[in-house]
């Protein structure tokens, strides 16, 4: 008898509608998320649009600019391995809304192409010295803040068109 109670009749019929009203109302929802987003692909370009024009007629502080270019070659903020926007926003004494506009529009770089492009200059100055020559491309790569050399290589290559170890090659053919 206690067997009996463990099975119980399930009607085929009634699942396959199950299935089948949860696959509709799946693709239904799914269509409706693209069709929305279709709708709406224009207004996202339109607010890309308007950021880039606002950073286009933005006059940076020429006070701000100077003091980024000074402390920067100075001080060479970009050595620090794990520097973030908020620090460097607080060592520069610059308020993080008026250096992120003045970072995008006078210097055309989000934060973390501004730090790397002054890091590949460095290590573009170490691959190049002729006292460098013994230091491995790793020891370069951490000495001058990156923690990772396929960032350093990707960085590297966009701002010099080259990887660091064809670049210390041509350094080398030329001295």
């Amino acid at each position: 008898m206690l067997f009996r109670s463990l099975f119980v009749e399930i009607d085929v019929v009634w699942l396959m509608f199950l299935g089948l009203t949860t696959y509709y109302a799946t693709l239904f929802l799914v269509c409706s998320l693209w069709f929305f987003s279709a709708l709406n692909i224009s207004s996202v370009a339109e607010l890309k649009d308007r950021a880039e024009e606002s950073h286009a007629d933005y006059q940076a502080d020429p006070e701000y600019i100077e003091r980024i270019e000074r402390i920067m070659n100075e001080q060479k903020l970009y050595l620090i391995p794990n520097i973030n926007f908020d620090s460097l926003s607080e060592k520069l004494d610059i308020p993080p809304r008026e250096l992120s506009v003045t970072l995008n529009g006078h210097f055309k770089k989000n934060f973390y192409e501004f730090i790397n492009y002054y890091r590949v200059q460095e290590a573009r100055l170490i691959l190049a010295s002729k006292e460098h020559v013994d230091k491995t491309i790793t020891y370069i790569f951490h000495h001058v803040g990156f923690n990772s050399k396929s960032v350093f290589n990707v960085f590297f290559k966009k701002y010099t068109g080259m990887t660091p170890s064809e670049f210390r090659k041509q350094c080398q053919r030329e001295n």
